[in-house]
């Protein structure tokens, strides 16, 4: 009993003593943690072409030359996309500027709030200085800068993912001890891999959907920078629950700063507002079924938790994260409790009503 306890307490350690280390070399486990990612969703691929008897010198090429060159192409057009928008920073302001001096007009004039609403104008427009916009876009500037130097590094990492992914099988038994014991960590694996593939090739999808929809939305009301709004959805549409509503957020208040028409800017706001809510609540669990198995608390905490640990790459992958976190709990006697709390797989629950049955 005590040996048990003082494993326990051990394990809890080392767990504390990972999530330290993991939060400082954020930097460095950041793009290994999104090139593992991204190469295990490729992987599908390279056992369809290990199928037709392809050659692997022929397969990891092509693979791997097809798969950066379209994610390259994705950056460079973002990056245009961010640099035509500091380009028109000017207009944005102005504009921007101009519709709160209107609304403060009309609340002014509707509920004669003299005092306080031009107190809260003045402090709206002291957002908006030249000085502000001028570190927020050198800001940016260094954030594409260092984009480019992130790449190359996931790139490396990914490429080194994929070679691994190769011989995955034999490796995953040999870490295992070979044997029934290699075997079950190799079922163990299969069952993350299936999970979380599942998971980022659904969201991918549904993400291209929404993404594809309000680029059509944003072209038909003429509002700028299409492209980067449809992308922005697609990319915080992996985060759980806000994602896709603080994505909407942004092409509404382009909006509002381009158009003049007051039910214009309310239809082109409800129809973004209706494509997540039909996409997100009906769409998409048709298709996501229960791939995860994380009940509604477990998401919302990995959300908070892997913010924090990794920033905005932390809450995009929260979910496949804690999906692995919860089947290494399952698997070790004295935590499967906190496994079983996140939201069992369809295996543990099978035990558990096989358990239930006997007695």
């Amino acid at each position: 009993m005590q040996d048990n306890t003082v494993k326990t307490i051990s394990i809890i350690f080392l767990i504390i003593a990972i999530i330290i280390i993991m939060h400082v070399l954020a930097g460095i486990l950041q793009p290994l943690a999104l090139a593992l990612f991204a190469a295990l969703l490729f992987q599908p691929i390279i056992a369809k072409l290990n199928k037709w008897k392809l050659p692997n010198f022929i397969i990891l090429p092509f693979v791997t030359f097809l798969s950066l060159g379209v994610l390259f192409l994705i950056g460079l057009i973002i990056t245009n996309s961010v640099l035509d928008i500091i380009a028109d920073k000017d207009f944005i302001v102005d504009h921007l500027s101009t519709k709160f001096s209107g609304w403060g007009a009309w609340i002014i004039h509707t509920f004669h709030l003299q005092r306080q609403i031009r107190a809260f104008q003045r402090d709206m427009f002291s957002v908006f200085d030249f000085s502000m916009i001028s570190s927020f876009t050198g800001g940016i500037l260094s954030g594409i800068g260092s984009f480019f130097a992130d790449f190359v590094m996931f790139s490396l990492y990914y490429i080194m993912f994929l070679i691994g992914l190769f011989n995955q099988d034999r490796f995953i038994r040999y870490v295992g001890g070979g044997g029934d014991r290699g075997a079950s960590l190799l079922k163990e694996y299969k069952v993350i891999h299936k999970n979380v593939i599942g998971y980022i090739g659904m969201k991918s999808l549904m993400g291209i959907l929404k993404g594809v929809c309000i680029y059509i939305i944003c072209i038909s009301f003429g509002i700028k920078f299409p492209i980067f709004w449809a992308f922005l959805i697609f990319v915080l549409n992996f985060i759980p629950s806000i994602g896709s509503i603080v994505g909407a957020i942004f092409p509404a208040l382009m909006a509002i700063i381009q158009m003049d028409s007051v039910w214009g800017i309310v239809i082109f706001i409800a129809l973004i507002a209706v494509t997540d809510f039909m996409i997100g609540n009906f769409v998409e669990p048709i298709f996501m079924g229960r791939k995860m198995s994380l009940n509604t608390i477990t998401v919302i905490v990995g959300l908070v938790f892997w913010g924090f640990i990794w920033g905005l790459t932390g809450m995009i992958l929260s979910v496949p994260l804690f999906v692995i976190v919860r089947i290494i709990f399952e698997h070790i006697p004295s935590l499967s409790f906190i496994g079983r709390l996140m939201g069992s797989s369809k295996e543990s629950q099978q035990k558990v009503d096989e358990a239930m049955i006997k007695v």
